[in-house]
């Protein structure tokens, strides 16, 4: 899947038919090592990409 304007937790875990709050954990430690970025926008955390730009930076 392709997250390219950000998607909240909830639409990800519904697309991806996986348990809500475990995919919040796993976006939480994606997050830590710098693969995705996390938004709040109203009640929802919304998740952006973040991996191109990581991998173009080791590349160099």
């Amino acid at each position: 899947m392709r997250m390219t304007l950000g998607q909240p937790v909830k639409e990800l875990a519904k697309k991806l038919n996986v348990n809500r709050t475990f995919l919040a954990g796993y976006l939480k430690a994606l997050e830590n090592q710098g693969y995705v970025k996390s938004k709040k926008i109203g009640p929802a955390k919304v998740y952006f990409c973040e991996f191109v730009e990581k991998s173009r930076k080791e590349v160099k």
